[in-house]
């Protein structure tokens, strides 16, 4: 059994919380329904892995409210979702990375991570935070996304670690089901980054560790 040398944290619903009702009803009273849109175009998924630009998005979106509501009001309504960062979780990532490498890889998108990146700066400083990761794969920036095996093979290249040394936590089963059938070890995040699934992370380290 390998040593990990690699923890992997997704970031929404991992370490930030966020609820995407939020931003699924803000649209609703502005007129459109969000999951219609995602049927009828790859916008979302353009926009995710990068092929589109924030201007691109928002005017996608701009001409499906038939032009009512400014680029800003649509840029307020699609970051609803994103809630905060509670204290404890933030000092939870400053204790692993004591211990092991830390790296994001999130499914997100340059509108969201530009308010992420202000909300953190005010919150704890944004060089604070970005040291506490080797790197941080975001999707709209490596052109890839989860749960697609290919992103897994790809980052764990780019870490320089075979696939059984990363250690991967997510939110989502399909992304740590899409992780595992790449040969990660994976851990599904129920509740966020919160006592129990810290517990599970140690006691996962410590395995790998004497074996």
């Amino acid at each position: 059994m390998q040593k990990f040398c690699a923890l992997v944290f997704d970031l929404g619903g991992v370490i930030l919380d966020i609820d995407q009702n939020r931003t699924l009803r803000s649209f609703q009273r502005m007129g459109i329904d969000l999951e219609t849109v995602n049927m009828e175009s790859t916008v979302f998924t353009d926009f995710e892995i990068g092929k589109i630009q924030p201007a691109d998005f928002r005017h996608h979106l701009h001409q499906a409210l038939k032009g009512n509501y400014t680029y800003d009001q649509i840029d307020e309504a699609w970051n609803k979702m994103l809630i905060h960062l509670p204290t404890y979780r933030y000092k939870m990532l400053e204790k692993l990375s004591a211990h092991i490498p830390l790296y994001l890889l999130s499914n997100t998108n340059s509108i969201h991570i530009h308010w992420f990146h202000q909300y953190i700066e005010e919150c704890y400083g944004l060089e604070k935070w970005n040291g506490l990761f080797k790197y941080q794969f975001l999707s709209h920036q490596i052109g890839m996304r989860k749960p697609h095996t290919s992103t897994y093979d790809w980052v764990a290249n780019q870490i320089g670690a075979q696939p059984s040394q990363c250690l991967f936590i997510d939110d989502s089963i399909a992304n740590v089901q899409g992780a595992k059938e790449a040969g990660w070890h994976a851990l599904l995040a129920k509740q966020g980054l919160d006592l129990h699934l810290l517990d599970d992370i140690y006691h996962n380290l410590q395995m790998h560790a004497t074996k």
